[in-house]
Parts: C-alpha cells; sequence; structure tokens
C-alpha cells in the first residue's frame, strides 16, 4: 500500500497501517516531509513543489505547532528538521544513532488535528 504518512498526516494510521502490519502487506509512506514544511526552515519562500502538488496541503493551526515542535527538536538534538520528521512516525533511529524519547514523539503528536482522508481517487 503507498499511502501519505507523516506526523502532519496520520490518518491511515488507525485502519489501513494497521491492516497491513496484520496481514504483512508492505507499506510505502510518502509524502513523509509535507511538501518540504518537514524539511526547510519556517518562513522560507515558497517551492515549485507546494504550488504543482496534486494534494495541496492547507496547514492548520495545529500543523503550524507540529512543525514548530519539530524544528525544536532539531536544534535541541542538533539534526535537521527532516531527521526528526521522517522517523517520529514510525519509532525509527534517527540517521546518525538518536532516538527519540517516548516524550519527545508524544509532544510531536499531541497538537495533531485529524483531517480528511488524502490521496484516494
Amino acid at each position: 500500500m503507498q499511502t501519505h504518512y507523516s506526523v502532519l498526516y496520520q490518518e491511515e494510521e488507525g485502519e489501513m497501517i494497521t491492516y497491513c502490519l496484520h496481514k504483512k502487506i508492505g507499506s510505502i509512506p510518502w509524502a513523509r516531509l509535507a511538501e518540504g514544511h518537514l524539511a526547510r526552515p519556517r518562513g522560507t519562500q515558497k517551492t515549485t513543489r507546494e504550488t504543482t502538488a496534486q494534494y495541496k496541503r492547507t496547514l492548520k493551526n495545529s500543523d503550524q505547532e507540529i512543525i514548530v515542535r519539530v524544528e525544536s527538536r532539531g536544534k535541541n538534538h542538533s539534526v535537521l528538521k527532516a531527521q526528526i520528521a521522517i522517523p517520529a512516525r514510525l519509532d525509527e533511529a534517527i540517521p546518525g544513532g538518536l532516538k527519540l524519547t517516548a516524550e519527545e514523539i508524544t509532544s510531536l503528536e499531541e497538537p495533531y488535528q485529524a483531517k480528511s482522508v488524502q490521496g484516494h481517487l
């Protein structure tokens, strides 16, 4: 299965990803960096990708708070935002051996608000 999956979009986690794990079906997450929102510094110019994306992301206040927290965790650990954002949803080690604590992961997930399902035609 191929689906959106990031700290800004978690809608597939409850059913589809759980089902895939249960049935041993592979899952390929995409848009892990949310069109760059979880990679580049806040306030930088928009990219072409943001304007041409098939599923344009409108950021809610909760999304902005998650982005701030991802950036803060990156600074605290002296790593890039992307190094925090990518493994945060999959409980993976951050490249370089750093692993987020349960409290740090909870802090990133806490502001999340449900969204409508994206990516299905």
